[in-house]
């Protein structure tokens, strides 16, 4: 069956995304060791892009000006908006020198969590690799990144922690519940699965994409994951390869105090984190 999204020119878009912290990166380097299966640095364009335009496109839809409408709904249809929205995809995500490697192209985005209703109504064809871990592991690795390399993103306090995580973790529960997009949709992959038994859920993945699933291929992508890499003004000014900061990946960890677990415990469900990938 043919995925493709406008023409036989374009891959077929999959996007991964999930809670900050949740393995994303991990998980997208793998997979771009695929061959056939081509990926590149955060794009961030549904929220930090996208949503403008979708909020001003409802808004002039809703807007009663007494003349019958202005803005782009009087020179569009809601059917032509979003094929302007998917042509600007397509066209911002070509730039990369990846994005023509294979017959799908992953984009990476976890914030893209939280906007995964626009992301079919765009592309309606598009695959979803939706990505959980444990909440307690994911609030102490933000905090974490807030103290160090991710201090213009991430919170360094635990109530702030909680409350980033809850806006996640309700995009979860629209995902699971079917109020977003449907079942077939996506696949969900957590964490734990894929630290336990990386080759079953990598091979359960490429399954969904209806790619090669040999062994050997599989413990290779394993064995040596992809670098990322990324171009445009950033790619100019700092090289193409994405080199992740210090402190990105940690080998151990500071384990949170009792209280804390027992505060995350109350308010966030750590069953997300082990969901069956």
């Amino acid at each position: 069956m043919n995925y493709s999204d406008n023409s036989n020119s374009q891959p077929s878009l999959v996007f991964l995304v999930g809670p900050p912290r949740s393995g994303t990166t991990w998980l997208q380097r793998v997979l771009a060791a695929h061959s056939d299966i081509g990926t590149a640095q955060e794009s961030h364009i549904f929220n930090h892009f996208f949503n403008t335009q979708f909020k001003s496109w409802q808004l002039m839809r809703d807007f009663k000006d007494g003349r019958g409408g202005i803005g782009l709904p009087a020179y569009l249809t809601e059917e032509e908006f979003f094929q302007m929205i998917r042509q600007q995809l397509h066209f911002c995500l070509s730039k990369s020198p990846q994005y023509n490697k294979g017959s799908w192209f992953l984009e990476k985005t976890p914030d893209h969590l939280l906007h995964v209703g626009d992301i079919k109504r765009v592309i309606p064809n598009a695959r979803l690799i939706v990505m959980t871990r444990n909440s307690e592991d994911v609030i102490e690795s933000m905090m974490n990144a807030g103290n160090g390399w991710g201090s213009s993103w991430a919170p360094t306090s635990l109530p702030g922690a909680i409350k980033l995580y809850k806006r996640y973790e309700k995009a979860l529960d629209n995902i699971f519940s079917g109020q977003t997009i449907m079942p077939h949709d996506y696949i969900c992959v957590s964490y734990e699965n894929l630290k336990k038994d990386t080759t079953s859920v990598v091979e359960s993945i490429l399954d969904y994409l209806e790619l090669e699933t040999e062994p050997d291929l599989i413990n290779s992508m394993i064995a040596k994951p992809s670098e990322l890499y990324k171009t445009g003004e950033f790619g100019k000014e700092h090289g193409s390869l994405v080199v992740e900061p210090t402190g990105f990946s940690r080998n151990s960890k500071e384990k949170l105090n009792l209280v804390q677990r027992s505060l995350i415990a109350m308010t966030t469900r750590n069953s997300f984190g082990y969901r069956p990938g």
